[in-house]
């Protein structure tokens, strides 16, 4: 079937591209369809990049799923959030799925929390958002869509105790915080410069946690210089969620 890309006559002529949807005037638009699928063809040549929850921008948007221009760029799209989920799953070990909790404190759009979820078959998802914005537009998505996954709108370090775990809970903790200056081209990407540092929220999820079941490394495994430049970006923003 021959599928046509709807665009609005009135569409600029610009290239709706990671820049112009960040800049400040657009990053928290609520995108239209049109720009959703501009953005994934100018960007990727693809109109569908910008696929999430398992759905195409076609599907979730006809169910009434929106995005801020932000997280059309900042989002875990389905093809990489499933990745993450099916290789979570391949090595998570511990107790029967129903004991799995799954928990982002960097949650964003909570796509990569659902694949994560979906995969390891957790009994419960938490994740945690601190901007205003992109917390609303996520709660309302996920509503939507009777996701069951809590959102919550707080800094995780003051909320974290309060997730409802047991001792024998086998945790899965999603570390992804926004990269601030983390990634330069010419040294790669470097975990204690992201914001906050990856390693300060492994250790107060371990500190946390401290009686759960946990597969986070320890304090010995954290790298002494950047990771190589070659690295993926994966998503473009290095704030994929």
């Amino acid at each position: 079937m021959r599928r046509f890309l709807r665009v609005n006559s009135d569409a600029p002529s610009r290239r709706y591209d990671r820049a112009y949807l960040l800049s400040s005037p657009k990053r928290n638009d609520v995108l239209e369809l049109w720009e959703v699928e501009r953005y994934g063809r100018d960007s990727y040549g693809d109109p569908d990049y910008v696929s999430i929850y398992g759905l195409r921008p076609q599907e979730w948007y006809a169910g009434g799923v929106r995005l801020l221009a932000r997280a059309a760029v900042e989002c875990t799209r389905d093809r990489l959030a499933d990745l993450i989920g099916r290789d979570i799953a391949a090595v998570a070990t511990g107790p029967q799925a129903k004991k799995t909790i799954a928990i982002d404190p960097f949650a964003g759009s909570a796509n990569t929390l659902y694949w994560i979820s979906r995969h390891v078959g957790a009994r419960a998802a938490i994740g945690w958002e601190l901007d205003e914005a992109v917390y609303a537009t996520s709660k309302r998505n996920l509503a939507i869509l009777d996701l069951d996954i809590t959102l919550l709108h707080a800094p995780y370090q003051a909320s974290l105790s309060e997730a409802n775990t047991d001792h024998d809970d086998l945790l899965i903790v999603y570390v992804a915080p926004p990269w601030g200056d983390a990634l330069r081209t010419s040294s790669g990407l470097d975990l204690r410069q992201s914001s906050p540092p990856v390693f300060e929220v492994i250790d107060q999820v371990r500190a946390t946690f401290d009686r759960n079941k946990s597969s986070s490394p320890s304090s010995s495994t954290r790298p002494s210089s950047p990771i190589p430049s070659k690295m993926s970006r994966r998503g473009g923003t290095g704030q994929d969620r």
